[in-house]
């Protein structure tokens, strides 16, 4: 996407003018030092970010063209005013890709990828794929869907969930405990056969396997299912 063609589009404009005028050098310093790092970010509060995308409709040019610029606010922009009947797998694998980003990570599985018809598929591809961010993304994801998957596809995520619980990456096995908490609440059973899985962790499990534990013992303790 060429800069002439961006500026053709005065609501693409209009956005990029409003963004600038919100932006916080301080905020955008402090998570640069949390580790938050964007190729462009000016540091506008999401909440301002929300309430800017409220005053225009879902446009796919405008949402595309603001992906394109790779910022902070541009991308988060771009999650919230993609309409969803119009992305396809082709493209969702394409801004999955893009996101390599916690927050974008999160956002766009919050308000873009939980809503599209096919993201039980989403959830199955990336949480068995090879790249870190990808797994993210998907377990992630399915936490958000856990009360869609049939017992086929909700089995697959457990067990890409125990097969990647030794990673010492956080995000990854933060995103695994969660999805396995949620997974809880699907029932008993569930439950049980999770907790049976994770007896099998070793005598000393890792950071994040100790992690896991913690965090879905705690959701089985306040489901009163322990």
């Amino acid at each position: 996407m060429n800069k002439q063609t961006i500026e053709q589009n005065n609501e693409v404009k209009e956005i990029l003018q409003k963004l600038w005028l919100s932006r916080n050098g301080e905020v955008a310093s402090q998570m640069r030092q949390y580790g938050m790092v964007y190729r462009k970010n000016l540091g506008v509060a999401i909440t301002r970010i929300r309430e800017i995308a409220s005053d225009y409709e879902p446009n796919e040019e405008t949402a595309q063209q603001l992906w394109t610029l790779h910022g902070r606010e541009t991308m988060l922009m771009a999650i919230l005013l993609q309409p969803v009947n119009n992305f396809s797998w082709e493209m969702a694998q394409s801004w999955a890709e893009d996101c390599d980003n916690i927050e974008t990570i999160e956002f766009a599985c919050m308000h873009l990828f939980s809503k599209l018809p096919f993201v039980n598929e989403l959830c199955c591809d990336w949480c068995a794929s090879d790249k870190v961010q990808l797994q993210i993304m998907g377990f992630i994801l399915s936490a958000r869907n856990y009360q869609n998957f049939s017992d086929v596809d909700r089995n697959l995520i457990i067990e890409k969930a125990f097969e990647n619980s030794t990673t010492d990456n956080f995000h990854l096995y933060k995103a695994i405990s969660l999805a396995l908490c949620r997974f809880c609440r699907n029932g008993k059973s569930i439950a049980d056969f999770i907790l049976e899985k994770m007896s099998n962790f070793l005598l000393q499990p890792t950071a994040g396997q100790q992690y896991i534990m913690e965090e879905v013992k705690s959701e089985m303790n306040f489901l009163e299912l322990l």
